[in-house]
């Protein structure tokens, strides 16, 4: 089943639609709108998992 879209409007300073275009263009995608989509689905998604943790945050980063 398809899910219905819904339109909104977003205003961005130049440099940074040009910037977006740019990796529109290098991923792949047929239009903004597709990007623009995967983009919020990767920020809620990041956002979702970030909520599940609580307290202090340690890593390490190791180069070989």
């Amino acid at each position: 089943m398809e899910q219905e879209l819904m339109r909104i409007g977003v205003s961005l300073p130049n440099n940074l639609l040009e910037k977006f275009d740019s990796i529109i263009e290098q991923r792949g995608y047929s239009s903004r709108s597709e990007g623009i989509r995967d983009a919020i689905r990767s920020y809620i998604n990041y956002h979702e998992w970030m909520g599940d943790i609580s307290g202090r945050r340690v890593g390490t980063i190791t180069l070989i």
